[in-house]
């Protein structure tokens, strides 16, 4: 039941994040040596963008607990494309 449509959020969702990802990782690894950064604020750069990936856990504890009007997942994904 993947792909009928009222569940085609998520997958979609995890696929634009993986290309984003993918695409932008390398820009945000040169790009810091472009403007002349130092290794701590490169290493301080690269943490910081990582963050995100170690809550993940704490997300889906968060989806799975508090669902936003009977839905747990799609609301929070649909917010957080809203404020990106």
């Amino acid at each position: 039941q993947l792909f009928r449509i009222e569940n085609l959020a998520i997958p979609i969702c995890y696929l634009v994040v993986g290309t984003v990802q993918g695409l932008f990782r390398t820009f945000l690894n040169v790009y810091p040596i472009d403007i002349g950064a130092s290794e701590a604020q490169q290493t301080t750069f690269t943490t910081i963008s990582s963050l995100p990936a170690a809550f993940k856990i704490l997300y889906g504890f968060t989806t799975d607990n508090l669902p936003i009007v009977g839905y747990r997942r799609k609301p929070y994904i649909f917010l957080g494309w809203l404020f990106s």
